[in-house]
């Protein structure tokens, strides 16, 4: 996971903010939110979608 975590951070396909804890056999990420705003949440990143320059943007 650390691999994952450290390409994805050079990519810069999820932000600081979010840590994934566990991924799909697809390559989708669920990820907890470590940002005050709304610390704990959880995320989930879909590699396979398509989206704008914001990489929060693909965040649901």
């Amino acid at each position: 996971m650390e691999n994952t975590l450290r390409l994805l951070r050079e990519d810069e396909a999820i932000p600081d903010w979010l840590i994934p804890f566990a991924d799909e056999d697809g390559g989708s990420l669920f990820c907890f939110s470590v940002r005050e705003a709304d610390y704990g949440a959880i995320y989930y990143y879909d590699h396979e979608f398509e989206y704008g320059e914001n990489p929060e943007e693909q965040f649901l």
